[in-house]
C-alpha cells in the first residue's frame, strides 16, 4: 500500500456537532492522497459513533482513542506518533477546510523547499466578520513569534520531517496556548510562511478552549511566550519583567507606576532582538511601538510622557502620525518641526 502524500491531524473531544463537517471539507479537497488521523479524547457524546460511520464508507479516515480524557496536547501527540505522510495539516474537529487548501499548499510547499511551516488566512464560522490574517514571510513571522502565536493552527501544514527532525510534540503542561509553543520550538528547523489567503473557517463557542481555559490562558501564554524569548533570542531575561512587557504587547496594557521600569526592559529587549538578523526589525518596531502607544493612550498618561517616549524612540519612522489624534498628533507634529530646525550659528566679530 503506497503512503499518503498528507496526514490530517484531527484531535476531537465531545464534537458531535462539527466532526461530520470537519470530515467532509477534508473529502472534499482536490487532493486524494490523504489519511485523516482523528483522536478521541474520550467523548461522551456520538463523535465517536459519527467517525465510525464515515471510517465504515472511506479507508483513509483512522480513528484512534485515548484511554481517557487527556487533554488537547496528549491528544495532539497520539496523532503524531501515527502520522504516515510527507506533510501533517493540522485540522481541529470543530474547524472546516476551504476549497482546494491542501492543492495549494502542496503546491507551494513543492516549490518552495526551504519552507517547512505553511499556513493562511482565516474566517470565522457565524454572524461575527471576524478574521485572522497573520503575516505572510519568515522574518515577520519570527519577530511575531516573540510575543503571540505566528501561525492559524488548523491552517497550518508542516513537512513530517521537521516533526522528526526538531522531534516536536506539544507541551502537555499547557492546556492552553500550546499550538504556540509548538510552532516557537519549530522556528530552529525550518522557515515559516503564510499563504495570503483563506485557506479555513473557524468557530469560537462556549467549549472553545480559549473560553474553557479562560483563567489559565493568559498564564499560559505568558510561559510560552517567554520560551519562545528564550529560543529565538538566546536571552536570560528575568520572567517578571518579560511578563511585563507581555502584557502591552498582548494587552496595550500599562500600569502609569511602571513606566520606567517597561522602558527599561524595552530598550533591553529590542537591544538583543535587533542584533538577529533572522527577524523583519521594521515589522518588530512597527508593532511594538504601535502597543505600547496605545498602552500610553489607554492608561491616559500625561501629553508630555507619552511624547516623550515617542521622541526618543522616533516612533514616526515606523506608524504614522495620522494614528495620533487631536492635541497628541499637534505636539508631535510641533515637536518635529522644533527639532528638524537647524540651529543658528553665531556671528563672527
Amino acid at each position: 500500500m503506497s503512503l499518503p502524500l498528507i496526514s490530517v491531524l484531527t484531535p476531537a473531544y465531545n464534537r458531535e456537532k462539527y466532526i461530520v463537517e470537519a470530515i467532509e471539507s477534508v473529502q472534499q479537497q482536490t487532493i486524494p492522497n490523504w489519511e485523516m488521523i482523528i483522536v478521541d479524547d474520550g467523548s461522551t457524546d456520538r463523535t465517536k459513533e459519527l467517525v465510525q460511520t464515515y471510517q465504515a464508507k472511506d479507508s483513509r479516515i483512522k480513528l484512534f482513542e485515548n484511554p481517557k480524557n487527556l487533554g488537547i496536547s496528549a491528544t495532539r501527540n497520539h496523532g503524531l506518533r501515527h502520522v504516515r505522510g510527507i506533510y501533517v495539516a493540522m485540522l481541529d474537529s470543530d474547524d472546516v477546510c476551504l476549497a482546494q487548501r491542501f492543492e495549494k499548499q502542496i503546491t507551494f510547499l513543492d516549490r518552495n523547499p526551504q519552507v517547512g511551516v505553511l499556513g493562511g488566512w482565516a474566517k470565522h464560522i457565524g454572524k461575527s466578520n471576524r478574521q485572522f490574517t497573520p503575516e505572510k514571510n519568515d522574518a515577520q513571522l519570527r519577530a511575531r513569534s516573540l510575543y503571540r502565536c505566528p501561525m492559524v493552527h488548523s491552517s497550518t501544514m508542516i513537512r513530517t520531517s521537521v516533526v522528526q527532525e526538531g522531534q516536536l510534540r506539544y507541551n502537555e503542561n499547557y492546556p492552553a496556548s500550546n499550538d504556540y509553543d509548538f510552532w516557537v520550538k519549530a522556528l530552529p528547523f525550518t522557515q515559516f510562511h503564510n499563504l495570503q489567503e483563506y485557506l479555513v473557517q473557524y468557530r469560537k463557542h462556549d467549549q472553545n478552549i480559549s473560553v474553557t481555559h479562560g483563567k489559565d490562558q493568559k498564564q499560559y501564554r505568558i510561559a510560552s511566550s517567554y520560551l519562545a524569548f528564550q529560543n529565538v533570542l538566546n536571552l536570560s531575561l528575568e520572567k517578571e519583567a518579560h511578563e511585563k512587557l507581555f502584557g502591552v504587547l498582548t494587552a496595550a496594557f500599562i500600569a502609569p507606576s511602571e513606566v520606567d521600569t517597561l522602558e527599561s526592559i524595552l530598550k533591553r529587549f529590542l537591544e538583543v532582538a535587533l542584533n538577529n538578523s533572522t527577524i523583519d526589525h521594521d515589522y518588530l518596531l512597527r508593532a511594538v511601538y504601535s502597543k505600547f502607544v496605545d498602552a500610553y493612550q489607554n492608561a491616559s498618561l500625561p501629553n508630555k510622557i507619552r511624547l516623550k517616549f515617542m521622541i526618543e524612540h522616533k516612533v514616526w519612522k515606523y506608524i504614522p502620525i495620522k494614528k495620533y489624534y487631536g492635541v497628541y498628533g499637534k505636539l508631535i507634529a510641533q515637536e518635529l518641526l522644533r527639532t528638524s530646525k537647524p540651529k543658528r550659528e553665531a556671528k563672527t566679530q
